[in-house]
């Protein structure tokens, strides 16, 4: 699994057997196993795996994305968070056509902005009730990144804190690239 330190802004995983860690741009080998001793002297196969999750690019301002609305063309970009959705939509006078809570505190919003000619959708996030998503967003997007190594799936959904995410994954200049990541329901 993968695993993210908020406090060291850290993330380590396990590829191939071997604890991995996230380090200037690429996963590289930590000093022991996630099975608790040294690679025991044996030929470092990982280091390919290692390099090709390290070309994967997270969006740099990924969790101030998550927060903070934007107007973009006839919608809003970013701005999942409630709080700032709503402040957003009132500043651009936009206006609510529906609301719906997929999940506690977790809402599909149709919404319209002036001079456009039909709903967009966001989904948003109460921030009381989740306030550490800008983070969990990140891990997700992280968590997307491995998964695409294994599926291809260029649409990832992946689970942080039994929150689901809906992570894209797009391949800018032969590099995966995560331009966002939402909340879209919970486990139970």
């Amino acid at each position: 699994g993968l695993i993210f330190d908020v406090v060291s802004g850290l993330i380590t995983a396990e590829i191939g057997g071997f604890a991995v860690k996230w380090v200037g741009g690429k996963w590289v080998q930590s000093e022991a196993s996630v099975k608790g001793g040294t690679n025991l002297g044996l030929p470092d196969n990982l280091l390919p795996d290692a390099d090709f999750v390290g070309r994967g690019v997270v969006r740099p301002d990924l969790k101030d994305h998550l927060v903070d609305a934007t107007r973009s063309g006839k919608q809003i970009s970013g701005g999942h968070d409630m709080d700032s959705f709503m402040q957003a939509l009132t500043e651009y006078s936009g206006t609510i056509s529906s609301k719906i809570e997929v999940a506690p505190g977790i809402y599909k919003v149709e919404y319209q902005l002036p001079n456009s000619t039909k709903d967009a959708v966001k989904t948003v996030y109460d921030p009381k009730t989740y306030p550490d998503m800008p983070n969990m967003a990140n891990e997700a997007a992280y968590k997307a990144l491995l998964q695409y190594q294994v599926t291809g799936n260029s649409l990832q959904e992946v689970v942080v804190g039994k929150v689901r995410f809906q992570v894209p994954i797009n391949i800018k200049s032969e590099q995966m690239y995560v331009p966002t990541a939402f909340p879209v329901g919970v486990v139970k």
